[in-house]
Order: C-alpha cells, then structure tokens, then sequence
C-alpha cells in the first residue's frame, strides 16, 4: 500500500512526523509492502509549507496518516478516494507500524484543524489546490 504522511524533516523512516498536514515542509511516500520511501519537499515559492494535492496525486496514494489536517484536504482526499486516518506516533516509520497493526482510526471532526492554535496560520492563497 501507498502511504503519505507529513514530516518535519528529510530523514525517511525516521523523520518526526508533522503536526500538521497541509504545513509539513516534506511528505513522505513509504510503500509498505517493499518498505521503499520517496521525500517530497514542498515546491520553491510555495506560501507556507504545502504540497500541492496534484504532486501527492501522481505517487497513487492509498492512505493518508497524520496527526492533524484541514477539512479541505480531507474533503480532497475523500473525493479522490484516499483514507485520512490519524496517527499518534512521533516518527514515520511508528506510524507505519500502527497502520500495519490496524490500530489507527478515520480523521474525526476533533481532528481537523480550522485556524486553532497549531503555531501555524493559514493566511496563504489556495488557488494551487494545496492539500489542508
């Protein structure tokens, strides 16, 4: 399966998971049957940190995992047929873990984030389908 989850940083496997979708710097795509991961690093001159839904679109994502996401990109990803599901864990390759051992649910409505405090704003333009 075609697994995306947030990350602070560029370290594969062991890169601490973001708290936030939509603002992660990277995305890491992780196959989970042959355990090969791809880095996405958001484009140069995005605002914020954003990976354009149309970038994630082209690796057949399967499944989201993060912790925390925008209503729009669950509605993104929910149109295209991708599950959002939340994670706790704090590195990538826990989070692939607790996926693997089914122990992670649907993204709730507690989990969206619509402008609380996350020590990120959402003040940038949309207009290039940016996934939170």
């Amino acid at each position: 399966m075609i697994i995306c989850i947030p990350s602070l940083e560029n370290k594969g496997l062991k890169s601490l998971v973001s708290e936030h979708f939509g603002r992660a710097p990277f995305h890491c795509i992780v196959n989970s049957t042959t355990g090969s991961t791809e880095v996405l690093a958001k484009p140069e001159g995005e605002p914020g940190h954003c990976v354009p839904f149309s970038a994630l679109r082209q690796y057949n994502v399967e499944v989201v995992l993060c912790k925390g996401i925008g209503r729009g990109a669950v509605m993104n990803f929910t149109n295209a047929g991708i599950p959002v599901m939340r994670t706790s864990a704090t590195t990538i390759e826990a989070a692939i873990q607790e996926f693997k051992n089914e122990k992670l649910a649907p993204v709730g409505e507690n989990d969206l984030c619509e402008g609380h405090d996350h020590d990120h704003d959402h003040d940038h333009d949309h207009d290039h389908k940016c996934c939170h």
